[in-house]
C-alpha cells in the first residue's frame, strides 16, 4: 500500500440502492480497549488507522458496511481496536463533568423520568446552593429543565418531587450502552 496520509483517504459504503456513498469525518467513532480488554477511550478511524499501521493495536470488530479504499487495497472501518501492549491503570473514581452526570443517570430526568436530549438537558443541585449545596457527584443530578424550573431554590421535598435514584460517585469507567447511540459492535465491551 502506498503510503498516504488517512485525511486524505477516501472513505466508502454501500448504500440500500447499491451505490457507493462517501462518509465524512463525522462516521461513527472507533472504541479503544486496553490489553485487558476494558474500554478506555474513543478514537477517530483515522487515528485508528495511523495506530494500525503502527502495529500498536488489533482490530477487533469492524464496521461491516463502511471501508477504506487506497490505491491497491480496499479497509474495513475498524469499530473496536486493542492496544497489544498497555494496560490503563484507572483514576479513582470518575471526573465530574455534565456529561458524565447525564450518562450516570442513563440519559434520563431524575426527577420525571424524561428521556434527555444529549445537547438540551439541566443538571440540578438536590441541596441548592442558596442553602449550601456543593457541586459534587452526590448532590447533582441530571433533569429536565422544566422539573428545573419547578423545583428552583428549594429542596425535592419542598418542590413535591422525588428521586429517582440517589446520586453517587461512579467508581469505574463511564463507558456505557447509550441506546440509539451506541454502534453495536461496541456492546460485547461495555458495562451496562
Amino acid at each position: 500500500m502506498e503510503e498516504q496520509e488517512p485525511s486524505k483517504l477516501k472513505v466508502a459504503g454501500s448504500s440500500p440502492a447499491g451505490s457507493v456513498t462517501l462518509f465524512t469525518i463525522d462516521m461513527e467513532p472507533v472504541l479503544v480497549l486496553d490489553a485487558a480488554y476494558r474500554p478506555i477511550k474513543q478514537v477517530s478511524w483515522q487515528k485508528a488507522m495511523i495506530m494500525y499501521f503502527q502495529e500498536k493495536i488489533e482490530i477487533i470488530k469492524e464496521y461491516e458496511d463502511k471501508w477504506i479504499n487506497s490505491p491497491n487495497k480496499k479497509f474495513k472501518i475498524p469499530a473496536v481496536v486493542r492496544l497489544i501492549n498497555f494496560i490503563f491503570k484507572f483514576p479513582f473514581g470518575v471526573k465530574l463533568t455534565r456529561t458524565n452526570i447525564l450518562i450516570r443517570d442513563n440519559l434520563e430526568c431524575q426527577y420525571c423520568s424524561k428521556k434527555l436530549n444529549r445537547k438540551r438537558f439541566t443538571v440540578d443541585h438536590v441541596v441548592p446552593r442558596s442553602k449550601g449545596g456543593k457541586s459534587s457527584w452526590e448532590n447533582l443530578v441530571a433533569c429536565c429543565a422544566k422539573c428545573n424550573t419547578h423545583k428552583g431554590d428549594k429542596s425535592p421535598k419542598e418542590a413535591g418531587l422525588i428521586l429517582k435514584n440517589v446520586p453517587i460517585q461512579p467508581k469505574v469507567n463511564l463507558f456505557r450502552y447509550v441506546h440509539g447511540e451506541t454502534p453495536k459492535q461496541w456492546l460485547d465491551f461495555l458495562n451496562y
